[in-house]
């Protein structure tokens, strides 16, 4: 993003030239048929980027040799790949994603229905699917060594977003004393409203490495958007657009296969859909904070 575009997102949320649109909290799904895609598993790519593997198979090119390809990798688990190279394969989608957010979707966003915003959606969708995914593992497995290794990795790269996701799988869970402190100690740094804004600050000065939770920044986008015509909303927002071209010029040799991409695409996919994780515990929700207010 340059100046220019900055400018620009600027000069239209002063002049509330936004739509107004749905402010509902649900993510509305919609498979996508057969007959579109010609492979049974395709997601909806308005809701979730279609992996490499489908992009070829949608595109006709040696469709049978990647529906071969991509129906394999679905047959994975989680457990295939180690903590820290999951941990880089998350940070690779989300990189993903986020360099794809432009301007006018920071400004046109103003809810979970806002279909326009496409990038937007695929990073809501993606952290739900996360979530969902990660919860779903614990319960069947309660395998917390492995994802509570996942959290120290994710940390260590610096990627709060996807670490926030597999912390909220966490929350759902029943917990033992002992995991109680341990999931405690990593929540203090990914909640606390003071720690994130000193590691925002700590990127503008360092150039350290960092992707915040963007469900938060998210929220924050929506509610600047929601109050036009002010001078501190348009204020906050101007920040915000700034953490987002922060956030998409950073770089990182974080690789990940094909086959652990459309894995990964396809579990989220799958427990996008599911209900378990929406149904929160009444106690989770004070977790949850804004992280980026100005």
């Amino acid at each position: 993003m340059s100046s220019r575009e900055l400018a620009a997102c600027t000069s239209e949320h002063l002049n509330g030239s936004m739509p107004e649109g749905s402010l509902g909290d649900k993510l509305v799904v919609r498979e996508s048929s057969d007959e579109e895609t010609g492979f049974s598993n395709a997601w909806n790519a308005d809701i979730l980027p279609r992996s490499w593997y489908q992009e070829q198979i949608c595109s006709g090119r040696k469709e049978k040799r990647y529906i071969s390809k991509a129906r394999k990798a679905e047959s994975r688990d989680i457990y295939h790949m180690t903590p820290r190279k999951l941990s880089k394969a998350l940070t690779s989608i989300d990189l993903s994603i986020l360099r794809k957010i432009s301007p006018s979707e920071l400004v046109d966003y103003d809810g979970p229905g806002n279909s326009r915003c496409r990038n937007i959606r695929h990073m809501r969708s993606k952290n739900t699917g996360l979530t969902n995914f990660i919860s779903y593992e614990l319960l069947r497995g309660r395998n917390y060594r492995y994802f509570f290794r996942l959290l120290r990795h994710l940390e260590k790269v610096g990627n709060y977003n996807s670490f926030y996701c597999v912390v909220k799988a966490f929350q759902m869970q029943r917990l033992d004393l002992k995991r109680l402190n341990t999931l405690s100690g990593y929540m203090e740094k990914s909640t606390s409203y003071f720690n994130m804004r000193q590691v925002l600050d700590d990127l503008a000065a360092n150039e350290a490495f960092l992707i915040c939770p963007m469900d938060v920044y998210i929220r924050d986008v929506e509610e600047s958007n929601r109050t036009r015509n002010n001078e501190i909303a348009s204020m906050r927002f101007c920040r915000l657009v700034e953490i987002l071209i922060k956030l998409q010029n950073q770089t990182l040799d974080a690789t990940i296969s094909h086959a652990d991409e459309h894995f990964l695409l396809s579990k989220f996919w799958h427990h996008i859909q599911k209900d378990s994780v929406s149904d929160r515990r009444p106690d989770a929700r004070r977790h949850d904070g804004q992280f980026l207010l100005i």
